[in-house]
């Protein structure tokens, strides 16, 4: 992870151990569930790093995000760009969006089992997670 680390002091985001900790650990988590469900054409950590966490985080700089309170990321698909930014903005709440079921339920099951339990705490509770409103989708959850 000192790839990692030295990508996010070029971008002058002050990331902590533990920060670095949840890239770490999401990293590893959706490198695992791609190989049972498509979260990413990317599986070589070092691209994985510039083309997933760089490119999420240069989002920081863009002025409507410095005051938002609240992000939407439509279209989601593996987290991206929503975990990294979750992730230096832990006092902004998230909504995460994608149109396919799998991927919604990946992000659920590993904020809610991995992640907030060793990692986020106090997060979770401003991390919302949308699940596709089709009609047989919603009847699904309904019954």
């Amino acid at each position: 992870m000192e790839n990692l680390k030295k990508m996010i002091e070029n971008l002058h985001i002050e990331c902590t151990e533990k920060m670095l900790q949840q890239f770490a650990v999401y990293m590893e988590g959706v490198l695992e569930w791609n190989e049972k469900i498509n979260l990413t054409a990317i599986t070589d950590r070092d691209e994985f790093i510039v083309k997933h966490y760089v490119d999420s985080l240069i989002a920081k700089d863009i002025e409507a995000m410095k005051y938002a309170e609240t992000v939407i990321d439509v279209g989601t698909g593996g987290g991206f760009p929503g975990v990294p930014l979750v992730i230096i903005f832990p006092e902004k709440q998230f909504v995460l969006m994608d149109s396919l079921n799998k991927r919604i339920k990946f992000l659920f099951f590993f904020f809610s089992l991995v992640l907030c339990y060793d990692l986020f705490g106090k997060l979770c509770r401003n991390f919302f997670i949308s699940f596709e409103m089709h009609y047989e989708a919603s009847s699904r959850l309904c019954h």
